[in-house]
């Protein structure tokens, strides 16, 4: 998906793929970081990974508290339907306001 909005940001001149950025989407490499830059806080870890329910996902999400959880289907579709309303609205010829008088 990142590549496809890549390839249109590149075609367009648009940002679609902040869009994706401002998910929060967590991957292996981010994980880590975060693990070890807190690895001292054992209160801190416990909750950051209490929403986590399957631990072989490759991509996880940060809830609005700043822990993780798992990614689910719903948090794709909502990504998708944002995307979706960008590029619509993108290629929307614009309103005008024409009034008489």
């Amino acid at each position: 998906m990142y590549n496809r909005c890549r390839e249109y940001d590149d075609e367009t001149r648009e940002d679609v793929c902040d869009m994706i950025d401002r998910y929060d989407f967590v991957y292996d490499e981010t994980l880590e970081f975060i693990v070890r830059e807190n690895a001292d806080d054992f209160a801190r870890l416990f909750y950051f990974m209490k929403g986590v329910e399957h631990i072989n996902n490759d991509i996880y999400i940060l809830d609005g508290y700043g822990n993780l959880r798992n990614v689910d289907k719903g948090d794709f579709e909502n990504l998708i339907d944002d995307i979706a309303y960008r590029i619509d609205r993108e290629l929307s010829p614009p309103k005008h306001n024409f009034s008489m008088g």
